[in-house]
């Protein structure tokens, strides 16, 4: 099944698509999903609805090689490097540069530099 993205959320358009194509269809915050067994002209979608269409390649996961990803606080809720502090018996003094950072006072190379020079010679 392949699934084509419409960039808009505008219903009337996904509607005359469904009436045509048969999709499935669901619907999001910020774009349109369609599902489909068939083969369909995006180029032709795009010039008729003035809207950008694209197909969503189907994602293999067992062919990715590499996964890139802000850990700390994001992936995972806790902020590494305050964890190896807390291993030094320094992690309210680092606790306090990274909360600062990420407060905006801060700006990140900074608060790195900072935080790596307390944990200097571990």
């Amino acid at each position: 099944m392949k699934t084509i993205i419409q960039h808009s959320t505008d219903a009337q358009i996904s509607t005359q698509i469904t009436d045509i194509y048969h999709c499935k269809i669901k619907y999001y915050d910020t774009h349109i999903r369609f599902y489909t067994d068939q083969q369909i002209d995006l180029d032709v979608l795009r010039q008729t609805h003035s809207t950008d269409f694209n197909y969503l390649p189907t994602l293999d996961f067992s062919q990715i090689k590499l996964f890139v990803s802000d850990m700390d606080s994001t992936l995972i809720n806790i902020e590494c490097i305050d964890e190896i502090a807390d291993f030094a018996n320094i992690k309210p003094q680092v606790a306090a540069i990274t909360e600062r950072a990420m407060q905006g006072e801060l700006d990140f190379k900074t608060s790195l530099i900072e935080r790596v020079a307390l944990l200097k010679g571990l």
